[in-house]
């Protein structure tokens, strides 16, 4: 995806691109990109992409994506995956820009760090849930 802003834009809120835009933009361009595979297999896709840009973006290693079996072999193999990779990256950069500007949110409210990366964390998946098709 190409933004008109930059990730620390987001992270100094300078701009307002919330978690919600994101998955949005995120979904609208795997929808183009992926027009050939039925509706079922593009939501399935874009749910294991968003989950796995997630993934490295809270800092755990791509390789272990791939050996937790948390692919299903029937929509991406690791191998694919992996090819997806590089083009994923500015995406994943993006995405962890959003959740630490919504945790330097809560901790601006007064909130200490670890309990504002676990609220951070409920926001996600509650926002996650409702967004993407499970």
């Amino acid at each position: 995806m190409e933004w008109e802003f930059t990730y620390e834009d987001v992270v100094k809120a300078k701009v307002n691109y919330e978690l919600i835009d994101f998955i949005n933009d995120f979904r609208n361009e795997v929808t183009v990109n992926i027009h050939e595979n039925s509706s079922n297999d593009v939501n399935a896709i874009i749910t294991l992409l968003y989950d796995f840009m997630h993934w490295c973006a809270t800092e755990r290693e791509p390789e272990q994506f791939y050996a937790e079996e948390l692919l299903p072999e029937d929509l991406l193999n690791a191998d694919e995956l992996r090819s997806m990779h590089p083009n994923l990256k500015e995406n994943i950069t993006m995405l962890g820009a959003i959740l630490q500007r919504m945790i330097m949110n809560q901790v601006d409210k007064g909130i200490v760090l670890e309990e504002a990366i676990q609220k951070v964390a409920q926001q996600h998946q509650a926002i996650v849930d409702n967004a993407l098709p499970s």
